[in-house]
């Protein structure tokens, strides 16, 4: 019995939630009959009507393009529970009124509006009150962009109310004098003109809705009259957990009323709740063209370029929804935009030195791009390796980032490093220098055994190798510890070569000594051998005498 636990009240209200997204992101316009409504209808919405509105706006948010299959779930289940039409309403409502602070972020709340209006979930009003707002006195280029990409959704709708059509006449009057009057529209003006022949073709191309997403009669949809007035400050107190005594009979009564509601529609099977995998696994839906990644790299690119200051521009990269979790897509396309100007650029890197500051992911982050930059140096031109030394200079100049981690990435040696390393090493140095000073940059890099990729200690000739680089880029007393070091290092190795050869000396000394030893008792013992056999032919001599004088006498 879950009446009295409020631990597992709280996971199951959490599962709920990750059943709710998990339906909402796998749903396309194809499963939303056979998969997406049974599923969502399986589950209790009366508990989590509000997980399943801030569900809608978080999608909806993050990929624009799922904005009409999501309005068609919500038209179906604003029919059987009107609160969640009307509250996702008046969010939208909420998010566009921070278009004056940020434009960017009210995209998805104008387009989720149109598509509302399309599957009759609101009145045409709350967008003629938009396009009001936007199409006032002097209205702004973004608003503008706003007004005609709205106007572009909801055209094929509006134009089929005849009741509308002063309306839109005086919308696309506004159009028509700013696209021949207004010299600071730049693009925009092709775009206001191709709108003007769209009306004329009656919007061909984008109707109001797809036959996939037509899935209610005209009778069955209910429709809500909502004003930009309309608060919504009260509507959020349903997406947070709240402990429930009665938790098992509401479970009982959402039964019944959702037998009630479907009536047979949308029946959902007997099978269990699947998880978010399964869920995903059963849709088999796989998007591998890459479309939502272009979308938040477009949208960095946005931000970064038509933001006022640096400050502005991490603010919105931080604050947006659609940029969650995705520090690695900013610190890249902070790095790609470096490397693509034409000369470097501070706005950059007070940009990337703020995101590094602010948030603890992104220093790891921008030197995950470092080491990848670094692998492809070879293929950079050099221009672009320029770029990139003097953004991680500034960020090291300003401590954003981790000296030992970041100059961690390179080793300095003759076989491990490339021209363009060398280059990237150059200009990374040397603009610190100047900017902090050979003094405390000297401070900054030691005691040189934090930098055993700068400044390597073995083999010596990687040493010498890093000695030379920075005195032949007039750094050289960076390398005074080294200089001491392969001084030392060679002073020991002549030290040690001293000693190998006196040990090689006095070996061979010692085996010269033993061999002339052994060479002259050699030569005595030969010379007194031909004495003993001359004294014994000496004496066959003498004692041969008496034998001559005998045969003397006999013959006399």
């Amino acid at each position: 019995m879950m009446d009295g636990d409020a631990a597992a009240q709280q996971q199951s209200f959490r599962e709920l939630a990750d059943d709710i997204a998990s339906c909402l992101e796998h749903a396309t316009a194809d499963s939303l009959l056979s998969v997406t409504l049974p599923a969502l209808f399986r589950l209790n919405l009366l508990r989590g009507r509000g997980l399943l509105v801030k569900a809608v706006v978080r999608v909806a948010s993050r990929h624009p393009s799922r904005i009409p299959v999501l309005a068609a779930i919500v038209s179906v289940v604003n029919s059987k529970l009107p609160w969640v039409g009307l509250s996702l309403a008046r969010r939208c409502i909420k998010a566009f009124y921070d278009w004056a602070k940020d434009p960017r972020d009210t995209t998805w709340a104008c387009t989720m509006i149109a598509h509302l209006t399309n599957q009759g979930v609101v009145g045409e009003g709350l967008c003629l009150e938009l396009l009001l707002v936007l199409l006032g006195d002097n209205p702004t280029r973004p608003a503008m962009a706003q007004a005609s990409a709205l106007v572009q959704e909801v055209g094929a709708h509006l134009c089929s109310r005849p009741a509308l059509t002063a309306a839109l006449n005086d919308i696309f009057e506004i159009f028509r004098h700013a696209a021949y009057e207004r010299s600071d529209l730049g693009a925009l003006r092709s775009r206001l003109e191709e709108l003007q022949r769209l009306r004329q073709s009656n919007f061909r191309g984008f109707p109001a809705l797809s036959p996939e997403l037509d899935l209610l009669e005209a009778d069955a949809r209910v429709t809500h009259d909502v004003a930009l007035d309309d608060d919504a400050s009260a509507e959020t107190f349903v997406d947070d957990f709240a402990f429930d005594a009665e938790w098992t009979s509401h479970e009982k009564q959402w039964r019944r009323a959702r037998r009630q509601m479907l009536q047979g529609a949308f029946e959902p099977p007997e099978a269990p709740v699947p998880s978010a995998a399964a869920a995903a696994t059963r849709a088999g839906v796989q998007d591998m063209t890459g479309t939502d990644e272009v979308a938040v790299r477009k949208r960095i690119y946005l931000t970064m370029t038509s933001s006022l200051g640096f400050e502005e521009c991490v603010h919105q990269l931080l604050r947006s929804d659609m940029l969650r979790n995705q520090e690695s897509e900013i610190a890249q396309m902070v790095v790609e935009c470096t490397a693509q100007a034409k000369t470097f650029t501070k706005y950059y890197g007070l940009v990337a030195g703020r995101l590094a500051i602010t948030s603890d992911k992104f220093p790891a982050c921008f030197i995950d791009v470092l080491h990848k930059q670094h692998d492809i140096m070879h293929r950079l031109e050099t221009n672009h390796v320029r770029n990139v030394a003097l953004l991680y200079a500034h960020m090291l100049a300003s401590d954003s980032l981790s000296w030992p981690q970041a100059l961690g990435v390179f080793k300095i040696s003759e076989e491990t490093t490339t021209s363009s390393s060398r280059i990237f090493l150059k200009i990374l140095f040397q603009n610190l220098a100047t900017t902090l000073g050979v003094h405390k940059l000297r401070e900054k890099l030691s005691p040189a055994s934090k930098f055993p990729g700068i400044f390597p200690r073995e083999p010596l000739s990687a040493t010498a190798f890093a000695h030379n680089f920075f005195v032949s880029i007039a750094l050289g007393p960076l390398t005074d510890e080294l200089k001491q070091w392969i001084t030392s290092a060679t002073r020991a190795a002549a030290e040690n070569k001293r000693a190998t050869r006196g040990r090689t000396a006095s070996t061979s000394s010692s085996s010269s000594s033993s061999s002339s030893s052994s060479s002259s008792s050699s030569s005595s013992s030969s010379s007194s051998s031909p004495s003993s056999s001359s004294s014994d032919e000496e004496d066959g001599k003498v004692a041969a005498v008496p034998s001559s004088a005998k045969t003397k006498k006999q013959s006399r």
